[in-house]
């Protein structure tokens, strides 16, 4: 896996783990994997990535804070059949 696409899913990952909106400000330092990951990066890294993961309506953005599109995701899960 590229090194930005395994950045962006970590990003991805680790907002879903979050109850609360985050800075964009905050984001490389979420997490010790995140750090590791935009360790030498600019912030320009860290908006590419998030304006990647809001194109594909993983994640919403307002007023500089981004958060789980949970509608959104939810809807990639499998369904679970009963039978």
């Amino acid at each position: 896996m590229q090194p930005a696409a395994s950045r962006k899913r970590t990003l991805a990952r680790e907002l879903a783990t979050i109850d609360r909106p985050v800075k964009k400000s905050d984001i490389a330092q979420l997490s010790t994997e995140l750090a590791g990951k935009y360790a030498g990066k600019t912030q320009k890294s860290v908006s590419r990535d998030i304006k990647e993961l809001q194109q594909l309506k993983l994640i919403d953005v307002s007023r500089g804070l981004v958060v789980t599109n949970w509608a959104h995701v939810l809807q990639l899960l499998p369904v679970k059949v009963q039978l």
